[in-house]
């Protein structure tokens, strides 16, 4: 006697109404947590939860605060596109900033930090601005430019003039370029001020110091009288201190032209 296929249907029928159940509990659910999302992403871009209330920049002398506070909203949303999504009105597009160290549209600003409270709606930034070590000018004058200890220079200076500030004449006919260090090496602008600082110490101020040619390694510093003290870029004289204090001591000035101290241990004079 044959058995009909139909029995094995109905075996079968019971299974496929199971997988259909749970497809529709699936896509149930699914549809629900993307509401829930869909309602999550909208209230963090619109709801007054996260929205700003008050932006406080700390004590600055040359960075505009609104000018911090529009380069920081430009660095921000270009790093991060989740965060740009978000707009500058939301404390958690502060909140996850990231770690923030410079700004690069503005070459005064040294160094900065964030800190966003999501429950204050608050953002507050503090500013560290670099400070002029020395005054660079070029060689006809026409322009200076205010440089930090690093030799960035970082603002446009006018010329100067007297002790009360290094200015340091440069005739290699280098570019300078605000927020880029200037010199090819960070240890020279380090060199020359240590030596001027024990100089300084011997009564020594020069009215201007002079970089004639980096291929030649040589810096000047000159004196009011028009006598030169010359030295290497790349090292402070050994025990400087005490040899320049014997030289006083011991050398009559008068009739002296300069003192060379580029080649290490030796000092000549004419």
């Amino acid at each position: 006697m044959m058995i009909k296929s139909t029995e094995k249907r109905n075996i079968y029928r019971p299974r496929e109404k199971n997988i259909r159940k749970r497809f529709f509990l699936f896509a149930g659910a699914g549809f629900l947590l993307g509401i829930v999302f869909v309602g999550f992403c909208y209230a963090l871009l619109n709801a007054n939860w996260f929205k700003v209330k008050t932006v406080h920049v700390g004590d600055t002398v040359l960075a505009l605060p609104d000018d911090i506070i529009s380069s920081l909203e430009v660095n921000i949303a270009s790093d991060n596109k989740f965060l740009s999504l978000l707009g500058a009105d939301n404390t958690l597009f502060w909140k996850f900033s990231g770690d923030i160290s410079k700004i690069q549209r503005l070459p005064e600003v040294r160094g900065v930090s964030v800190d966003a409270s999501i429950f204050k709606r608050s953002v507050n930034i503090n500013v560290s601005e670099r400070k002029v070590k020395s005054v660079l000018c070029k060689e006809r004058m026409d322009k200076c430019f205010g440089i930090d200890e690093e030799g960035i220079p970082f603002v446009v200076s006018p010329n100067v003039e007297g002790g009360l500030i290094l200015k340091i004449i440069d005739k290699t006919g280098h570019t300078a370029v605000l927020g880029i260090p200037y010199f090819k090496d960070l240890s020279w602008l380090r060199n020359i001020l240590e030596t001027l600082s024990l100089m300084k110490e011997n009564n020594l101020v020069p009215k201007e110091v002079r970089i004639e040619d980096e291929e030649v390694n040589e810096w000047k510093a000159v004196m009011s009288s028009g006598i030169e003290f010359r030295f290497a870029l790349s090292f402070v004289p050994e025990d400087f201190g005490s040899v320049i204090s014997d030289i006083l001591k011991k050398v009559d000035f008068s009739g002296i032209q300069y003192f060379d101290f580029t080649v290490e241990n030796r000092v000549y004079y004419k």
